[in-house]
């Protein structure tokens, strides 16, 4: 059974930051979509890849700006991506670059890849988004290609131009951004996602400026990618979406099935397939994260409270009570040291 699509939080930071100089009401934003605004405390963690896409169309539709994904991912670099930035940048070659693309990029985001094909002089990077077709997806398409342009640039230069772009989207009204591509056929409603460029480029080096010299940094950084990469099945990304939206106030069923891409008759279907009760599955994943938390001795039983969902403290302590059969702050107490 396919898994819920989960992408890192690192991959909206590029449009918030855009929209805050501009002076948009980025945190309603978020709210709106239903993402939580604690999304921007930790570029690392796994968000719904369904919302993430809502909150880049929303943007763009409130704030007038059609080509929003192009302008942001013309901007937005590979140290950007966190962990998967650093570790794609440490590739030897091109070709080394897009290999390691293709292995990582499903523990970045679930729910897109990228593989690239030779078709004789000239390399076609696909750009793959596995999002229901029935929801739009203009800007996570456009900065999906226009950030890897940067990536690739790291071994062709900032000035460097793709022989052609092929994009899903209808033609902008806007193509001032078209004048950075004087020397690329850019083509519109195509039904692939992609950048083409001569075969011969492959063997060319990476420039050396984000190269690691530390072996065990690397090492430590891929085992982070690897432990906190989005599940490849349902159950394990369910507990990973659940996780990310528990602090949601009106965190119920119906927001994870929207966040799943799925209507909720689908989305219940899907859970009773598992044998899995969702009010069941929340009680537990809240369990565990309380008596994790509760291990820190510098975070109060209130703010755990309200980190879990809660929107009253007393409802917390009820509910860890029925639990274990003890308060918070007692378990606390036994499991901390002074």
């Amino acid at each position: 059974m396919k898994p819920i699509p989960l992408v890192r939080a690192n991959v909206v930071f590029p449009f918030v930051q855009f929209l805050n100089q501009i002076g948009a009401p980025t945190e309603r934003l978020l709210r709106q979509v239903k993402l939580p605004v604690t999304t921007l405390e930790n570029p690392e963690v796994l968000i719904p890849a369904y919302l993430a896409n809502d909150f880049l169309e929303q943007a763009a539709h409130r704030e007038g700006i059609e080509n929003l994904g192009v302008i942001v991912g013309q901007q937005t670099f590979a140290e950007t991506f966190g962990v998967y930035g650093k570790l794609v940048s440490q590739s030897l070659t091109l070709y080394d670059l897009l290999k390691t693309i293709e292995g990582l990029h499903a523990k970045f985001n679930s729910g897109a890849r990228y593989d690239f094909k030779i078709v004789g002089d000239t390399v076609w990077l696909h750009h793959i988004l596995d999002l229901s077709r029935s929801i739009v997806c203009k800007q996570s398409r456009c900065f999906a290609l226009m950030a890897m342009l940067n990536v690739i640039r790291l071994a062709t230069g900032s000035n460097w131009q793709p022989t052609a772009i092929y994009l899903q989207c209808n033609k902008f009204q806007d193509l001032d951004w078209c004048n950075n591509f004087a020397n690329t056929r850019i083509h519109f409603n195509k039904a692939i996602n992609a950048i083409a460029f001569p075969k011969s480029l492959l063997s060319m080096p990476l420039s050396n400026s984000l190269l690691a010299n530390d072996t065990k940094s690397l090492l430590e950084a891929k085992q982070l990618l690897d432990i906190t990469a989005p599940a490849q099945d349902f159950s394990g990304s369910l507990r990973q979406l659940v996780r990310s939206l528990l602090s949601q106030g009106d965190f119920n069923i119906t927001l994870m099935a929207e966040s799943s891409g799925m209507s909720l008759r689908t989305f219940q279907r899907r859970l009773a397939s598992e044998g899995m009760a969702f009010n069941r599955l929340v009680e537990q994943i809240r369990f565990e994260e309380a008596t994790r938390l509760l291990r820190e001795p510098a975070i109060k039983v209130v703010e755990i409270g309200y980190e879990l969902g809660y929107k009253d403290a007393s409802n917390f302590r009820r509910a860890f009570r029925r639990w274990t059969g003890t308060s918070p702050r007692s378990f606390q107490k036994a499991h901390t040291k002074d």
